[in-house]
């Protein structure tokens, strides 16, 4: 998974330590590391309690789990009209 803003994908790629469909933001649920994920979220107001969410756990930026790219990798995509495009836009899927 990378992570991109303002026309760059970032150098640290982390790594999907976990992924939770249908997580329910409910505080202080349980004590693993999804739990107090959940809780911080709810505690800095982040996400409203008793909201459903898709959650990803990643590796943090100083894991050896952690990929590191030498530099960010600008996106110097462009469509027919000269605006900046997304690097997934126009491609087709060979099945």
């Amino acid at each position: 998974m990378v992570f991109y803003s303002k026309g760059v994908i970032y150098p640290l790629v982390p790594k999907v330590i976990a992924s939770y469909d249908d997580v329910v933001m409910t505080k202080g649920s349980a004590q693993t590391p999804l739990g107090e994920l959940v809780n911080r979220l709810i505690d800095e107001e982040y996400r409203p309690e008793g909201e459903r969410l898709k959650v990803l756990l990643l590796s943090a930026s100083d894991s050896p789990d952690t990929l590191v790219l030498d530099n960010p990798i600008p996106n110097d995509k462009r469509s027919k009209t000269g605006k900046p495009t997304a690097f997934t836009m126009g491609l087709e899927m060979a099945v």
